[in-house]
């Protein structure tokens, strides 16, 4: 099982590296896109893991804006996964929202998990990163990355908001992803 399992993780790590490298040297492709549908893509692709974990998302009106639908949906695939999978919530919430501000939309992913204490804030968008052990959440360490460099490529940005749970009895604050993508 243990050979399994790491065969595994190296598939997965492989196919991560791949899909890096492709965002890296690819142009986006800047299209006319629904948030809104594109939301409804992505949490139909996380299907599963929403009725495996009794996850909830609460979804905002959203617009139409011009944008790569391909690498937005991979952005919003990993922040809402990452905002389940690290979640230690009997009922896993994330809710996005959305604000315009003079020529950027913002889209803000908020979960009601585990937080990220500011101090490693700024290490989660390191590729092959993880805050987590080796043996819970497995995970490639490369969605943090490859979303900061999908947002960084459509002339955008990415940041935390979060506050860390730090007193066991206290309800988990959880992390807030913001991103900004241009209006043109």
């Amino acid at each position: 099982k243990h050979l399994k399992d790491n065969a595994s993780q190296m598939n997965v790590l492989v196919e991560r590296i791949q899909e890096f490298t492709r965002i890296e040297s690819g142009q986006p492709v800047v299209e006319t896109v629904d948030l809104s549908g594109l939301l409804e893509e992505v949490k139909e692709s996380l299907s599963d893991y929403f009725t495996a974990r009794n996850g909830i998302l609460y979804p905002t009106a959203l617009p139409t804006i011009k944008t790569d639908s391909t690498q937005v949906f991979l952005v919003l695939k990993t922040l809402i996964e990452n905002g389940l999978k690290y979640n230690e919530s009997e009922v896993p919430i994330v809710s996005v929202q959305y604000v315009e501000i003079d020529d950027f939309h913002y889209l803000k992913i908020k979960d009601n998990g585990i937080g990220i204490a500011p101090e490693f804030q700024k290490d989660v968008f390191v590729m092959f990163k993880r805050l987590r052990g080796s043996g819970e959440n497995r995970g490639a360490g490369l969605g943090l990355a490859m979303s900061k460099k999908i947002v960084e490529s459509l002339g955008g940005q990415i940041w935390i908001e979060s506050s860390q749970n730090r007193a066991a009895d206290e309800t988990p604050t959880g992390t807030t992803f913001v991103f900004s993508l241009p209006k043109s």
